[in-house]
């Protein structure tokens, strides 16, 4: 951008973005928690049974497993670990409290030492249940006891060491899930060289899909969260996702455009590197996937490289970025509309002539149609895109909006009842219109057309209306605009 009013128009919309990132993480790791890389479960059965019946299969597991534990019985640990494992693989309110409130985490603990690594599916075992325990509701108990532990410290460990790549993948599946839940683990693992390791395992073993899958939803629970983690961890990893979004393996491409939209978001130096790479033309395919967490994860991509200097939105809109997003803003899921939006507002917040690219593209009906009938809150995002427009655009650019009933759009705006976050974008555009005119009429020496067109439309009745809103700072907004343009009327 070329000022800090068209940064500030274009950042100020990233807010709502994060219950959509929440519920995305939610779903994704609800799903993976419950799932282990062994395929001898009938995981359906398991869904099936009844509390009590589970609870009774923990508490026997945990029995006998430390009965096996202490007499070095190896086959009766690996039986009674498959049998506490399959106990709390469920998605919603796993019995995990008895399980974390007996000696058996402190016995599975000492199973990831280096003494136990011919023992890979015994290893696998507690791997799974170490992880789905820390993943799970808050303990302090077992959090102390993985910290006192060294927990991660051995998991690590363990993965750089063992020969077996099924072993690496379980324990790369286990810090995923951790990772996912607790940022608190995840710096811990980057203070612990993971990124390093892995880097490693990359470049010195024989790798197959699975690992690479588990690899690529590794680096994005990595790359998210806030404080960000460090720049120069996420650079160690822009490769690997660049090659994995190349791909055309569903569950690779999700979470390998996920860590890109959260890499972008917090790097500049990413954004750039998407740009030299030329990922920007795959970026603008994958907004069209028939995998709707695909297309919405690289529509939040679109809109973190539109948030930032101009030459990365001219790149976009020389690939055809309109076109798609036009097609998304017909998706019938809420978030894909309103994802859609931001974008679209970050164009309009740029140059005269990206601002004319939106005007002349059919994309520019749609959005004043959204603006007009959708949910509330697609709405506003798309009369922000249309404000930003008529603020950051020239006087030609917005008589041309007029055209299209722009101001019968902030006027419908304006007149939502309960409503008041609506009515102050609608109130926003209008001031806007009028600071236009305002500077057009100085500019000739004539008369604001503007206040005139709004008198025409019997819109300086509405606002006369809204000095006496409920809200205070719809009042506010209202007798700040009769002041500064309509008090000579």
């Amino acid at each position: 951008m070329s000022d800090d009013i068209g940064a500030l128009l274009k950042s100020k919309r990233e807010d709502f973005r994060v219950e959509i990132r929440k519920k995305q993480l939610d779903d994704m790791l609800t799903e993976r928690r419950v799932k282990s890389t062994l395929e001898d479960d009938n995981e359906e059965k398991q869904q099936t049974i009844t509390p009590e019946e589970r609870l009774k299969q923990l508490t026997e597991g945990i029995k006998e497993f430390i009965k096996a534990f202490v007499g070095g019985d190896d086959e009766g640990q690996l039986r009674n670990l498959k049998l506490i494992r399959k106990a709390i693989s469920i998605k919603e309110n796993a019995p995990l409290k008895p399980l974390i409130e007996s000696e058996v985490p402190g016995l599975i603990i000492q199973l990831l030492d280096d003494r136990h690594s011919e023992q890979v599916e015994l290893q696998h075992e507690a791997v799974w249940i170490v992880t789905n325990m820390a993943s799970g509701p808050f303990s302090k108990q077992l959090h102390n006891l993985l910290i006192q532990e060294k927990v991660i410290e051995r998991l690590i460990h363990l993965m750089d060491k063992t020969p077996s790549i099924l072993a690496k993948r379980t324990i790369l599946w286990g810090l995923s899930n951790m990772a996912g839940e607790s940022f608190d683990y995840r710096d811990i693992m980057i203070q612990l060289c993971v990124v390093e390791v892995l880097m490693n395992i990359i470049a010195t073993c024989s790798l197959d899909i699975d690992f690479c899958v588990t690899l690529m939803w590794f680096i994005s629970n990595l790359s998210r969260g806030k404080p960000f983690p460090p720049e120069a961890e996420i650079l160690k990893c822009f490769s690997v996702v660049r090659q994995g979004l190349m791909l055309e393996y569903v569950d690779i491409l999700r979470d390998g455009m996920w860590a890109l939209s959260y890499m972008s978001e917090q790097s500049e130096k990413i954004k750039g590197l998407v740009a030299s790479g030329g990922l920007i033309p795959r970026i603008t395919k994958l907004i069209l996937h028939e995998n709707q967490s695909i297309s919405l994860a690289a529509l939040r991509c679109v809109g973190n490289m539109t948030n930032s200097i101009d030459a990365y939105t001219d790149e976009l809109l020389q690939n055809n970025i309109l076109d798609a997003i036009h097609i998304k803003l017909q998706s019938t899921r809420i978030i894909i509309r309103r994802e859609s939006c931001w974008c679209v507002s970050n164009i309009l917040a740029g140059t005269h002539q990206q601002i004319s690219k939106v005007i002349d593209h059919p994309i520019l009906k749609k959005i004043i149609s959204v603006a007009q009938e959708d949910d509330d809150l697609v709405r506003k995002e798309a009369i922000i895109a249309l404000n930003n427009a008529l603020y950051r655009g020239s006087f030609d650019q917005a008589n041309e909006l007029l055209q299209y009933d722009v101001l019968e759009t902030l006027n419908s705006a304006s007149e939502k009842v309960g409503s008041p976050g609506l009515v102050l974008v609608g109130l926003e555009g209008v001031e806007y219109l009028l600071k236009k005119g305002k500077e057009h009429a100085e500019e000739i020496g004539g008369e604001n057309v503007v206040v005139k067109l709004l008198e025409e439309k019997g819109y300086l009745k509405l606002l006369d209306e809204l000095q006496k809103h409920e809200d205070t700072d719809v009042y506010t907004k209202v007798y700040s605009i009769i002041e500064e343009y309509l008090s000579l009327i």
